[in-house]
């Protein structure tokens, strides 16, 4: 993919950008779609944005060749795409032990734990409200204590972000849940689990 491709694209599709204009990106949708937020005119608003699975610097895990480079030439302007979509919420993306999963996504999705914080104070100093926190802790997750270390770790993160005053009020659980046809316990145990989980925090 290359951004001087799919931008001109996103462009003519759009038209002209007003505030009745909501984009909803998925993964490098999402950065185009920031890009796009970039290129705009100062007079030019839209109405929001909905990006999920994104991400605002080029990745780097094992095995990447740099195929998504020029989307990230330069860093990007939270501050310009704030003023174009200044209704604009995040929810944070966390990194979340996913042992025994048939996927996992540790190696690629999600800040470390001990580096949210300060993702949140950035996005909170530009006048970027972080909404809430997400994980995700693998595809086909058979290890139920996942979700279990996962959701202590972000309620520990939620605590010390209201201590900070930043209202932090989604936790977004993500998948992973285990489909029926691998022999494994039932999603109402799962569902169980979570659920006494979120009670007890």
């Amino acid at each position: 993919p290359k951004m001087n491709k799919w931008m001109p694209y996103l462009a003519k599709a759009v038209g002209n950008p007003d505030e009745n204009c909501y984009f909803v990106g998925h993964s490098l949708g999402c950065v185009t779609i920031l890009r796009y937020l970039e290129s705009l005119k100062a007079n030019e608003k839209v109405g929001g944005v909905v990006s999920v699975a994104g991400f605002g610097h080029d990745l780097d895990f094992k095995g990447y060749k740099g195929e998504l480079a020029s989307f990230f030439q330069t860093p990007i302007n939270w501050d310009k795409i704030k003023k174009h979509c200044d209704t604009a919420g995040l929810v944070l993306r966390v990194k979340v032990p996913d042992t025994g999963s048939q996927v996992e996504f540790g190696s690629k999705f999600g800040v470390a734990p001990s580096e949210a914080m300060k993702l949140i104070n950035f996005a909170f100093k530009r006048g970027l409200n972080v909404e809430g926190l997400s994980f995700h802790v693998g595809s086909q997750c058979q290890n139920f204590d996942n979700y279990v270390d996962a959701l202590g770790i972000l309620s520990e993160l939620c605590d010390e972000g209201r201590k900070r005053g930043y209202n932090l009020k989604i936790i977004d659980i993500g998948g992973g849940f285990p489909a029926a046809y691998y022999q494994q316990d039932s999603f109402d145990k799962l569902a169980g689990i979570i659920n006494s989980e979120i009670e007890r925090l």
